[in-house]
């Protein structure tokens, strides 16, 4: 930044931090002697019980030893002196495009790929799974001539960062991104109304963790949460997906998958879901793989 200085030259800067990510243990520890440890929230549903789990799930969890309590809350400590240390550090960012004159005409997004289960739900770090814990993550975008202190609550994804920062600078949106919204549009952002996520992973090796492949599609809206559970051999105790009311049940413990009275809107969304699959599989744009699983 200070050598863009006077130079009135267009930037582009991409600050990738790998903090907070475990295991949690290597930070300086004194960002530890900033929080109120006593005032971290504890895991909640430890003991929930995997028998009616998704296969995916049960993977995870009977994969390997799950922490005990204190080592847990050492992972909880570490995970939030490493948010702190990260603080820290976009600040002096901050601080700078002050100092050189770049604030007022510079667009700042913060964003992440993923949380962490961090004991939620008998669960640690990410995986195969679509918990809010794990999907539901930070962004935060100053842009000029933007007021502050907007809170959107619409259902948004990672590539809305670029038709935002488009849309910020003058640009029109590339037919590369046709499902994106302009985050601060909040009109087209409620009328898109969801959000997907897609969890695509298999291993080049037999009898890994990863053998056979895990698939999983999100569907979230507004209120409902769908997730799918692609298993390539459903066993006949597997459950095959989640709902969840997610204005009744912020926490997921209550899956209406198998409520009769919530059949009619897990078709529905089920139908939006796999529509939406199909048309970004004939875009042939997925990343990765293909959209739709095996």
């Amino acid at each position: 930044l200070h050598r863009m200085q006077g130079t009135h030259q267009p930037f582009f800067c991409c600050m990738s931090v790998v903090d907070p990510h475990s295991p949690y243990t290597n930070y300086p520890k004194e960002y530890a002697d900033y929080l109120d440890i006593d005032a971290l929230p504890e895991p909640f549903a430890v003991d929930e019980s995997f028998d009616h789990r998704p296969i995916a799930h049960r993977r995870e969890h009977n994969g390997r030893s799950f922490p005990s309590t204190d080592t847990l809350r050492e992972s909880r400590i570490g995970y939030h002196a490493a948010i702190t240390l990260i603080d820290e550090q976009i600040g002096r960012v901050l601080q700078t495009l002050n100092d050189t004159n770049f604030a007022d005409n510079t667009i700042v997004i913060f964003a992440s790929d993923h949380g962490d289960m961090l004991g939620d739900h008998g669960l640690t770090v990410k995986g195969a799974y679509m918990y809010d814990a794990c999907t539901r993550v930070p962004m935060i975008i100053r842009a000029p001539d933007t007021s502050g202190g907007q809170i959107i609550d619409a259902p948004c994804q990672l590539h809305d960062i670029a038709a935002t920062a488009l849309a910020i600078a003058g640009c029109e949106q590339t037919d590369l991104m046709p499902d994106a919204c302009d985050l601060l549009d909040t009109n087209a952002l409620q009328q898109r109304g969801h959000a997907v996520c897609m969890h695509r992973n298999s291993s080049t090796t037999r009898g890994g963790y990863h053998n056979p492949e895990l698939h999983i599609t999100m569907w979230r809206e507004n209120r409902y949460k769908l997730s799918i559970y692609h298993a390539p051999q459903p066993g006949p105790d597997d459950c095959p997906g989640e709902l969840f009311d997610m204005e009744t049940d912020p926490d997921e413990m209550n899956n209406l998958w198998f409520d009769a009275d919530m059949s009619d809107t897990r078709d529905q969304l089920i139908h939006k879901l796999t529509t939406f699959l199909v048309q970004q599989d004939a875009q042939g744009r997925a990343r990765g793989s293909e959209a739709l699983p095996p």
